[in-house]
């Protein structure tokens, strides 16, 4: 306020606290690998839904994502895919801690799908629980392209459709 009025003061400030919003959603997003092996630490043991919980064929993959799924969160997940050194037959994207999703969001999962499909590899969505997201995954088609047998309610049902997929795929595997 001492070099130019009020109103721009508050304009600049309002723009500011926008950036900084931003920027703590994007570090509030966590995006992590899970498998059966490596156990998070910081997982809590006594909730039923655990990975520790769970058996992950070696042919899964399961990420986490916790946290908005907007803007530049989003491509906190688009680069722990990248990550992956041999495709997967089954990526699981768990999704129980995700509360909002926006068109960056939608747009990174549309092009995981699109690579994953190239790759052979099918998308299970586990623990979708915010209706937000649903919605928002309907109207984008995303959904549909996916397969709604693919969106599973909890990480139990979505292995279980995982193991179906692998089964139909490899007749030999047990």
């Amino acid at each position: 306020t001492v070099l130019v009025d009020l109103t721009v003061a508050i304009e600049v400030g309002m723009v500011m606290a926008a950036f900084l919003f931003m920027r703590n959603m994007i570090n509030f997003t966590e995006v992590s690998t899970l498998t059966g092996q490596g156990v998070d630490e910081a997982e809590d043991e006594s909730d039923p839904e655990a990975i520790g919980n769970y058996e992950i064929p070696k042919e899964i993959e399961v990420f986490e994502i916790n946290g908005p799924l907007f803007f530049g969160a989003a491509y906190k997940f688009t680069d722990a895919i990248k990550f992956l050194e041999k495709p997967p037959k089954v990526l699981i994207i768990r999704m129980r801690n995700v509360p909002i999703i926006d068109a960056t969001g939608i747009h990174v999962l549309k092009q995981v799908h699109r690579e994953a499909k190239s790759r052979g590899t099918k998308i299970v969505l586990s623990g979708v629980s915010s209706e937000q997201v649903l919605e928002e995954l309907k109207n984008s088609r995303l959904l549909f392209a996916i397969g709604k047998a693919n969106i599973a309610q909890n990480l139990e049902k979505a292995l279980l459709r995982s193991r179906s997929i692998l089964a139909a795929k490899d007749p030999l595997l047990p």
